[in-house]
């Protein structure tokens, strides 16, 4: 229920800061809508026990995408492209150094899915907060994440690749990247401020799935 709480908080003071109702505020400043269906959108205000159980609901449906171990991925440009998701739900300590080589297989697995089962994808994107982790670049080639750019956060203040930053694969709260939020946000004044307030940015990046691919047979492990 904690990250519905800080949905809330973080809804709250946006909605005081720039002067929105707190449906406006959870709609188009946290992922509430996207997560729970929105069936409260015209009603009213949630509260936190309501949304954690519809959020339960929709990130268990993030299972069913197709993958191998902690990876995921979706098609994206008409089936040109693969968009990598990343999950450590099963798997507790998963981008620890031990399991390293471990993470690396799974990602060439996915890899090699995707090209068997969709032979016209060319591309890999990465779109998310953990690209700024050590344990998760390390699974990515070094020229790759330099090309990196950080998204505006008024494109992904909906989505999880940002607030993911806050979850646990156990779907508890990261406590204390939590309460830096929280103490940003609590004395933020304007827009700027409340965007600012998130520890750490989603970082985006595309290149072709056989620089992925060659890395990860052979470079990784120069």
């Amino acid at each position: 229920m904690g990250f519905a709480e800080l949905h809330l908080q973080f809804a709250g003071r946006v909605a005081a800061v720039l002067g929105l109702g707190l449906h406006e505020a959870l709609r188009t400043w946290t992922p509430a809508c996207r997560l729970s269906g929105c069936e409260w959108d015209h009603g009213d205000a949630p509260d936190a026990r309501m949304l954690a159980r519809a959020y339960a609901l929709q990130l268990a449906s993030y299972a069913h995408r197709p993958g191998v171990g902690c990876f995921a991925y979706q098609l994206e440009d008409a089936g040109r492209t693969l968009r990598l998701h990343f999950s450590a739900t099963r798997h507790a300590g998963a981008l620890k150094p031990a399991h390293l080589e471990q993470r690396r297989g799974e990602l060439l697995a996915v890899l090699d899915h995707a090209r068997a089962a969709h032979p016209g994808v060319r591309q890999v994107r990465g779109g998310s907060w953990l690209y700024n982790l050590p344990g998760y670049r390390a699974l990515f080639p070094p020229a790759v994440l330099a090309a990196a750019v950080p998204a505006d956060p008024r494109d992904e203040l909906e989505f999880m690749a940002l607030w993911g930053q806050f979850l646990r694969g156990d779907a508890t709260v990261y406590q204390a990247s939590a309460a830096t939020f929280r103490q940003r946000f609590s004395v933020a004044r304007d827009e700027r401020g409340l965007l600012a307030a998130f520890p750490l940015p989603k970082l985006d990046w595309q290149a072709p799935i056989a620089q992925i691919d060659a890395w990860l047979s052979h470079g990784a492990r120069a």
